[in-house]
């Protein structure tokens, strides 16, 4: 690849982001604490609202945003890039749209490379927001995506209640702290769900609070352990999962998080 293609594909990730308003990053310090969940739940529930939103999953090993939203098919190529899939007024953007349900044995330099191609080629358009499922863990992925992705940008740290997902959480958030990006806060998921009008909480309480202190950062707040919610997404039926405890909890967190960062 010759250096005049790198040199106007840097050139064109600025261009991109210009036309979006905030750009909302989805981390943790490990995979299966529901972090596409959260990711896609945030582009739908700020798209309900009227919010141009758009969601991209860098996750490139394990992509699954867009199948929460049911969307399946390949962009089309516009005149000024490749023009992201649209469900219920959601722009999405996923490796899994080029994969075919192949895995992506990329590594290193290759990881790098393809979120480079992504964040230049894909037209969004006009947004006032846009939501990246980063990869879980601080690997190649998600040092190329802070490093490549402008300003006007945040980042929402997801952990269960469990204390090993919090203290690999706790090396994710030092990670974006030291390249300069604007930790919102820490969000807990699958903190507790209702059993005959109790509140069980399986994998304990305190850790989350414990992380907060520690990266100094807010506590965002706890999303519950919602079997429909789960359900939807399995289905990719975002109309379902708007439906559910989980986006209500979510929507009400999001009102406080982002209220500032999209005015």
């Amino acid at each position: 690849m010759s250096w005049s293609r790198l040199d106007y594909r840097s050139m064109l990730i600025p261009k991109r982001f210009a036309e979006i308003g905030y750009t909302l990053m989805v981390a943790s310090g490990k995979g299966g604490v529901g972090k596409s969940l959260i990711s896609a739940s945030t582009a739908l529930i700020e798209a309900s609202r009227g919010v141009r939103a758009g969601l991209l999953d860098l996750d490139l090993h394990g992509p699954s945003s867009a199948a929460i939203l049911g969307v399946t098919g390949a962009p089309a190529e516009g005149e000024d890039g490749l023009i992201p899939l649209e469900k219920m007024g959601v722009k999405v953007m996923s490796v899994e749209f080029f994969a075919e349900e192949k895995p992506v044995p990329v590594g290193g330099a290759g990881k790098r490379e393809l979120i480079r191609e992504l964040l230049a080629l894909t037209d969004w358009g006009k947004l006032d927001l846009l939501v990246v499922d980063l990869p879980p863990g601080t690997g190649d992925e998600m040092l190329a995506a802070i490093e490549l992705i402008p300003e006007r940008r945040g980042c929402i740290l997801v952990t269960t209640p469990s204390a090993l997902s919090a203290r690999v959480a706790f090396r994710a958030g030092r990670l974006l702290k030291d390249m300069k990006v604007d930790v919102l806060g820490v969000l807990e998921n699958m903190s507790a769900f209702s059993m005959r009008g109790e509140e069980v909480k399986p994998f304990g309480e305190g850790a989350a609070e414990e992380l907060s202190r520690r990266l100094q950062v807010q506590l965002l707040g706890k999303l519950p352990l919602d079997p429909e919610a789960s359900l939807a997404a399995d289905l990719g039926k975002p109309e379902k999962l708007l439906q559910t405890r989980f986006a209500e909890a979510l929507s009400e967190i999001l009102d406080r998080t982002l209220s500032l960062a999209l005015g």
